[in-house]
């Protein structure tokens, strides 16, 4: 499912670049889904950074075309087509640390280049923000993070709400939407959590993955 959705996703950009031989840049790689999506389509230069050696070493690719690094200190000697960055800025401790990660990443891109940062919404999630993820720092919205941007003097193209696990409103069908977005409007964890003491015998915060990385988003 993460993989069919990466790649959903990865179309949507490919309408958004004219060359075939376009350098992409991932920011925190993870489980290499986005990377699968990317090599998959052929013709595209994927590089990747993260800060876990052992992430970028089970990605298998060219050495020479990742780097360990951790925003807000990225630094490259060259510069990319499309940088994404991926459920990675809410980890950041502060505003001031996400402005610096912008200003390096903008560096980082070509002249007509498009940086792509998904990031849940702390507005529409309340506590489940730090309740999904104990690493989550900075509560991010579409309004704070806009202001970062344009205090780095770049502007937003277009800002797509996510629903569940990357089904959209641009990247997947109308009544695909339509269906995910009213179950995951009616998303109780108490309710989760009391199906997963049913179902599994345990509670749901013990179990290791239950949704998959980020459904909630």
């Amino acid at each position: 499912m993460m993989v069919k959705n990466n790649k959903r996703l990865f179309d949507h950009l490919c309408s958004m670049i004219s060359t075939k031989e376009a350098a992409i840049l991932e920011v925190g790689s993870g489980k290499g889904y986005f990377k699968d999506a990317v090599l998959n389509v052929g013709g595209y230069k994927y590089y990747a950074v993260d800060r876990n050696e052992n992430i970028l070493a089970n990605l298998h690719i060219n050495p020479s075309n990742i780097k360990t690094a951790e925003l807000p200190n990225i630094k490259m000697d060259m510069q990319f087509d499309i940088i994404f960055v991926g459920y990675v800025i809410e980890h950041l401790p502060n505003g001031i640390e996400l402005y610096n990660a912008l200003e390096n990443l903008k560096l980082l891109l070509k002249d007509d280049g498009i940086l792509v940062l998904q990031f849940p919404d702390s507005m529409k999630l309340g506590m489940e923000f730090y309740n999904i993820d104990y690493t989550h720092m900075l509560p991010t919205t579409k309004r704070n993070v806009n202001q970062a941007i344009l205090d780095n003097s770049m502007y937003v193209k277009k800002a797509i709400d996510l629903c569940g696990i990357l089904y959209t409103k641009k990247v997947d069908s109308t009544i695909r939407y339509f269906i995910k977005s009213r179950i995951m409007f009616f998303y109780s964890y108490r309710l989760m959590n009391l199906l997963a003491g049913i179902f599994y015998c345990v509670p749901l915060w013990s179990l290791k993955m239950f949704f998959g990385e980020h459904m909630l988003y």
